[in-house]
């Protein structure tokens, strides 16, 4: 209690994180771990975002295509 103070718990807690993402790291069930399955949704969200701005893309462009041009002054 003297040496640390009010920080004497922070080397546990920092075991105790450094256990949790070895587990994390190293635990697979029905081989498939954390990571696997982050990894997958984070790519899920990326081709979903880039079929989105893909989409938005299509409409602008035939929007602008279908609108009548405006001369410049």
């Amino acid at each position: 209690k003297k040496l640390l103070g009010d920080w004497r718990f922070t080397p546990v807690f920092f075991v105790a994180g450094c256990c949790f993402e070895l587990v994390l790291c190293k635990l697979r069930i029905n081989n498939i771990n954390f990571y696997d399955v982050y990894k997958r949704k984070q790519a899920h969200e990326f081709v979903s975002k880039k079929h989105q701005l893909e989409d938005y893309l299509k409409t602008v462009s035939l929007q602008r295509s279908s609108s009548p041009e405006i001369p410049n002054n």
